[in-house]
């Protein structure tokens, strides 16, 4: 070989070398476009389906049960007489006995909401459902009915 095909073969094998990294690079840069706008997209569409369920419990809760109303403020009127002693028992039994006075029969609102939630985690839409209200006063989220 004299020094022009050298150069020849070695002009084109740098050529071709160039070409297949440059694509590999452009190929892995349009991956991960591509990903970032999947990524995106299916976000999106969590958040949309998580409002749809949050807006459909919101009507379901407002006529579902004529009374969500009042149980919220029976709830939260027992709730507001309680001491930061008592509201750290949270979970307890004895927490739990302080609003034994709230109608839980057949038929109240407590029951219609918690057949309500519980469908929706029936249906398999979500994992966890519930109805809680917020006390400004003690910056607490105060759970109404939770299916569980």
């Amino acid at each position: 070989m004299n020094k022009k095909e050298k150069r020849r073969y070695s002009l084109s094998y740098r050529t071709l070398w160039t070409v297949v990294i440059s694509c590999v690079i452009l190929g892995v840069i349009a991956i991960v476009i591509g990903l970032r706008f999947y990524h995106t997209a299916l976000n999106n569409r969590y958040v949309q389906h998580a409002s749809d369920i949050a807006v459909f419990a919101r009507q379901s809760a407002k006529h579902g049960s004529a009374d969500s109303v009042g149980l919220a403020e029976q709830v939260m009127s027992i709730y507001r007489t309680l001491s930061e002693e008592q509201r750290k028992k949270v979970g307890t039994e004895e927490y739990r006995a302080f609003f034994s006075q709230v109608n839980v029969g057949k038929g109240s609102a407590y029951d219609i909401l918690i057949h309500m939630l519980d469908t929706f985690i029936k249906a398999g839409e979500v994992d966890d459902v519930y109805l809680a209200m917020y006390d400004r006063d003690t910056s607490a989220l105060v759970y109404m009915v939770d299916p569980e």
